[in-house]
């Protein structure tokens, strides 16, 4: 992925410009993966212009030794500085930056001792688990995170087309994990104020383009799925978002004492209650969609949505963008026309819609 401006001299960074002979990065050598072309998107899944951050094509996130890939095991202690050398952390504990870049419960488990309501907690939780594994996956520390890990971030949030409250949440959960561990934020950085108040301006000027879909829709859609457990599990899903009109990240931050079944359904939704009422058709009630995905993924506590693999077996809670590709590819399937669709498409639209399920 490109990048635009250039390091001061006293940051550890390398560029094509001003790197060392004995560096292993070179013109004709491959470029490294962020530098490909599947990953320098022009447009927006919205499809305007972004002006994506091409901030270090030839920098190793790694540290200030080009010849060490990122992730690489090594003795750099990091801080949340830009600089690589051996520095402890401000309460006295030190992180190996390959360390940092594994996967690590304790990281996604950061938030669940802190002293916030459970609601705050949970949506800190959701936005701060998506991060850490987005670092895992490229082999990047997340605690503490380089700026520039942070803009890239940020950056291909807004690619895939996620709304400015989703970036804001996301820079407010990394700024919190950071406070939680006594690091310094890279939400303070320049660099990234820069970066954030940038995209958040080009997401706000970009018009509403969310389609709101029907209840006769939504009755299509549902109707076109088989009964296995992940069609289950987008049945609740795709119901219980529509009939109480949640976001996404409402919806994914749902657990399973949240839900009280009775005549109604109620859920508990960041410290509010909302009533369900049951559907007139059989194939479109909310509350047999919830308790059939219950009962067959055999659900106790925790997470309410959760991610099924090939073999059916059931994985961590859902993550807000997998809310938007359900909703997606469901619509597709059942034939709809696609233009607008999203997951703020179960919440835009008259709550008179919602009587007609």
């Amino acid at each position: 992925m490109g990048r635009v401006g250039s390091a001061p001299a006293s940051t550890s960074t390398w560029t094509s410009a001003a790197r060392p002979a004995s560096s292993s990065w070179s013109t004709s050598a491959a470029p490294p993966p962020w530098k490909s072309e599947a990953n320098v998107p022009d447009t927006t899944s919205r499809g305007r212009k972004l002006s994506l951050p091409i901030l270090f094509a030839w920098v190793p996130i790694s540290g200030h030794h080009p010849g060490k890939r990122a992730g690489e095991p090594g003795t750099d202690r990091v801080r949340g500085c830009s600089c690589a050398s051996t520095c402890p952390s401000p309460r006295g504990a030190s992180v190996t930056r390959y360390k940092a870049a594994l996967p690590s419960t304790e990281l996604e488990r950061l938030f669940e001792a802190a002293a916030m309501s459970a609601s705050t907690r949970r949506a800190y939780g959701v936005q701060w688990r998506q991060f850490t594994e987005w670092c895992s996956e490229r082999g990047w520390s997340a605690l503490p995170a380089r700026p520039r890990v942070v803009v890239l971030y940020l950056a291909e949030l807004a690619r895939e087309g996620l709304s400015a409250g989703t970036l804001r949440a996301a820079c407010t959960a990394i700024a919190k994990a950071h406070e939680l561990t006594g690091c310094r934020s890279p939400l303070e950085d320049p660099l990234v104020v820069r970066w954030r108040r940038k995209l958040l301006d080009e997401l706000a000027t970009e018009p509403q383009q969310v389609t709101p879909l029907t209840a006769a829709q939504v009755r299509q859609i549902v109707t076109s799925m088989d009964d296995d457990l992940v069609a289950l599990r987008d049945r609740a899903l795709l119901l219980v978002g529509y009939a109480a009109m949640l976001r996404r990240v409402e919806l994914i931050s749902l657990d399973v004492e949240d839900v009280v079944v009775g005549t109604d359904m109620e859920l508990r939704v960041r410290g509010r209650r909302i009533l369900i009422p049951r559907g007139r058709h059989d194939v479109t009630c909310p509350i047999r969609a919830v308790e059939a995905w219950i009962r067959g993924a055999d659900l106790r506590v925790g997470p309410l949505f959760v991610g099924i693999n090939r073999w059916g077996q059931l994985g961590s809670r859902l993550s807000d963008r997998s809310v938007g590709l359900i909703v997606q590819a469901r619509a597709r399937n059942a034939g709809l026309a696609m233009t607008g669709i999203s997951a703020d498409s179960l919440r835009m639209g008259p709550p008179a819609e919602r009587l007609l399920l």
